[in-house]
């Protein structure tokens, strides 16, 4: 029951969170025996769902049960990847237990490119203090600052900028 799936591949510890919203069943299944490296059809592990969502105690017991922080699946993004788009407190955590944000996905993109270009201030934020390599290059040539610049993301650049990018 833990380890059903889905037509997506899922189990439930995949889509628990955005269903609900609520740490007490995602908690339950991790303790009931649910299979934490087990991929969907886009190769996902349920902690890379969790990050996305962005619950802080459930991220915290996935890595407690042994998950590897620096993980890559679909297209070879990362849970700091994920967490990058909207979480703040879980792309702290996962800095805290060692995430690398230099680790770079299929198109050469940082967290700190993914949080510049979601416009994310408060996760380049802790990037930058994590020494992120704000200069870094995708596969396209372009910075965290260009794809904050594509990206309309006033705030973003000015942080960058403060902290030594260089604009083109």
């Amino acid at each position: 029951m833990f380890n059903s799936r889905d037509n997506q591949g899922r189990t439930p510890l995949h889509v628990i969170e955005w269903w609900i919203g609520d740490d007490a069943v995602p908690l339950l299944l991790l303790e009931g025996g649910a299979d934490l490296g087990v991929r969907d059809n886009d190769d996902c592990t349920p902690l890379h769902a969790v990050a996305r969502w962005g619950t802080l105690k459930v991220t915290q017991r996935h890595l407690e049960l042994g998950r590897d922080i620096d993980d890559q699946f679909y297209c070879d993004q990362t849970f700091l990847d994920h967490a990058g788009l909207w979480c703040q407190d879980v792309s702290l955590l996962l800095l805290k237990r060692g995430a690398d944000p230099g680790v770079r996905d299929n198109d050469g993109q940082t967290a700190l490119h993914v949080a510049s270009r979601e416009g994310n201030l408060r996760v380049a934020q802790q990037l930058l203090k994590f020494d992120a390599d704000i200069n870094s290059h995708d596969n396209q040539g372009r910075t965290p600052f260009q794809v904050a610049v594509e990206g309309g993301h006033d705030k973003v650049q000015k942080l960058l900028l403060e902290h030594g990018a260089q604009s083109p």
